[in-house]
């Protein structure tokens, strides 16, 4: 007799639709998958596959799969359960003698807009969902009431609070120091708020009107400079051929030399300056005369000394105060090592030559890259000498 397989799901045999049935042989290839099956068999190993046989005894091997893995569950008394020994992990009790107590309820989330005012139960979590950052609270059956799970924002009471470490996953609360006080690590090495010790001034008893300084390590009060500007010389020349003003300090940015009630002995002599004596024609000058009432010329020279031979003047008039030479010269960066020396000047004084008054403006630059460390007053012509009238001088300053 012939076999079929019955299906996909499960599948066994049953005799061919052309053969005529036989029941006993029927049911035997139904059951086992063959009608020649030793009925004897007791291997589990030999049933064919597919047949209803093999199939039960896979559900049997899984069956006793789960009743190895220990995890099941008993309808016992408490007694019952206590007296067991062995028992697996995931094992369920139910106890008989216990009994329902209405229908039971479960803490839960819920995300919304406001608290929750209805269903609830301790334990059950309300998230904000309006807050931003958004916030969780646990209610709290026992005061009927909300309690902000983030426990950082519970420890904030104040305005300024800090929030520290006091040890592992634990913080602490630090409120706001007084005005004044800084925040130091105290001796128990936690922060705190203490005085501010750790600097003071220098005794300002005596020190009215002076400013903090310091030498690069100490500090002290220093008293401030008259302006910026020291008087290096001040010389009255009297019967003189000339005069050097030398061994000026580097120290300085610019100099500035005045003069008043300068007169010179004879209209045959004159007067001029120089730099660093330097005689060669590295004065280079833009020059404004005025004569009054005459017209104001202009002229640009590059002359072997400031403006020209008359800078201190071109007259006799010894002695007279108000029609001697008077003016000044600022000369600018004088102790650079790499740059020209910029000046300007202004001269006026009454000349005997013509009768009137003269005024000289200069704008110069001295071509030199020297650092200028003398200024000399020298004679050009003749043979008389420079004075100063009474209670005048030449003055140098060095301008800081």
């Amino acid at each position: 007799m012939a076999s079929e397989d019955i299906g996909s799901l499960f599948n066994t045999k049953m005799p061919g639709y052309d053969d005529p049935a036989d029941i006993q042989d029927a049911l035997k290839l139904y059951h086992y998958g063959s009608t020649s099956y030793d009925e004897t068999n007791t291997n589990p190993a030999n049933l064919l596959n597919p047949s209803l046989a093999y199939h039960l005894q896979q559900l049997a091997n899984r069956s006793t799969a789960l009743e190895n893995q220990g995890v099941g569950s008993d309808y016992l008394t408490e007694t019952q359960i206590e007296a067991m020994t062995g028992i697996p992990d995931g094992f369920v009790w139910v106890d008989v003698n216990s009994s329902g107590n209405g229908a039971p309820t479960y803490a839960a989330a819920v995300y919304t807009n406001e608290a929750p005012t209805t269903g609830l139960v301790d334990g059950i979590i309300w998230v904000d969902k309006n807050a931003s950052p958004q916030r969780a609270y646990i209610y709290d059956a026992g005061s009927s009431s909300w309690v902000l799970i983030n426990e950082l924002l519970n420890i904030v009471d104040a305005s300024g609070d800090l929030i520290y470490g006091i040890g592992a996953d634990t913080v602490a609360r630090l409120p706001i120091g007084s005005v004044g006080k800084v925040l130091k690590v105290s001796s128990s090495n936690l922060p705190a708020w203490e005085d501010d010790s750790s600097y003071s001034l220098p005794s300002q008893s005596g020190n009215a009107g002076k400013f903090l300084t310091t030498d690069g390590s100490t500090e002290s009060w220093g008293t401030p400079s008259g302006g910026g500007t020291t008087l290096i010389t001040d010389v009255q020349l009297s019967s003189s051929t000339g005069y050097d003003f030398s061994s000026i300090p580097g120290t300085y940015k610019n100099l500035v030399l005045t003069f008043s009630g300068l007169n010179i002995a004879a209209l045959s002599t004159n007067f001029g300056l120089r730099f660093n004596n330097n005689a060669n024609a590295v004065y280079e000058n833009y020059t404004q005369y005025q004569e009054s009432p005459a017209s104001a010329p202009t002229s640009y020279s590059s002359l072997d000394t400031v403006v020209n031979d008359t800078f201190f003047g071109n007259q006799t008039t010894s002695g007279n105060q108000y029609q001697s030479a008077r003016g000044s010269i600022t000369i600018y960066d004088y102790a650079s090592t790499n740059r020209t020396k910029f000046y300007s000047a202004q001269v006026a004084h009454y000349s005997n030559n013509n009768g009137r008054t003269n005024f000289i403006n200069i704008i110069g630059n001295f071509n030199s890259t020297t650092p200028i460390t003398s200024l000399n007053i020298v004679r050009f012509t003749g043979t008389s000498t420079i004075t100063n009238a009474a209670n005048t001088s030449i003055r140098l300053y060095g301008v800081s």
